[in-house]
């Protein structure tokens, strides 16, 4: 019995070792490439930072005001390489902006995904998609209670925006050009609180 625990143990920590997988994120002249990152538990981000910019993690207010508030127990990253390694303690969506040009609109996010049941948002049970696996060409139906309007921004597997949409009557169509794989929908309501939902389109 003890020999089939550890095995198992060894095999957890080993599969483990096999998926994380590493993104990188560069600072460009006045914004950070890619602005918007999906991730899981486990994954590294390495930040590429030249001078004068930075990346300093802010909570959501903060970011939505293009204010320099940096968290308590956040990243603060000058110029230079870092790497961040993702944890299920990481709040759901890592906020982060540029101390010299964050008054210019110049930040960033890091969505992390929730596959394992760990770290689950507050809001993820609130926005209903339906359905959730999508056949090429579908709309999409939106339930989102409380909010009178919305917009909604999708993103593909390596969280790189790939369409701005209109939501008309809780409906959204999404471009016939979206071939089959995985893609994450973000919706803001009026009220500026973000939502975000994968789909899959098979």
């Amino acid at each position: 019995m003890k020999r089939i625990i550890t095995c198992l143990g060894i095999l957890c920590v080993f599969s483990g070792t096999i998926f994380a997988t590493k993104h990188t994120i560069v600072t460009g002249e006045m914004s950070f490439i890619p602005e918007t990152l999906f991730v899981d538990v486990g994954d590294t981000v390495e930040f590429i930072i030249y001078s004068p910019h930075s990346a300093i993690q802010v909570d959501e207010n903060a970011w939505l005001n293009n204010e320099v508030i940096p968290t308590i127990e956040g990243f603060y990253f000058e110029s230079g390489s870092y790497e961040h390694v993702i944890k299920s303690a990481d709040p759901h969506v890592i906020y982060y902006i540029c101390l010299a040009h964050a008054s210019m609109g110049m930040k960033g996010r890091i969505f992390i995904n929730n596959f394992t049941g760990i770290n689950t948002p507050a809001n993820s049970s609130v926005l209903n998609v339906y359905p959730s696996l999508l056949k090429e060409n579908e709309t999409i139906s939106i339930e989102l209670p409380g909010a009178n309007s919305f917009k909604a921004r999708v993103y593909g597997i390596t969280g790189v925006e790939v369409a701005k949409v209109d939501v008309n009557d809780s409906q959204l169509a999404l471009p016939a050009t979206f071939g089959k794989g995985i893609y994450f929908l973000r919706v803001i309501d009026s009220n500026k609180k973000m939502y975000v939902k994968k789909i899959v389109i098979n």
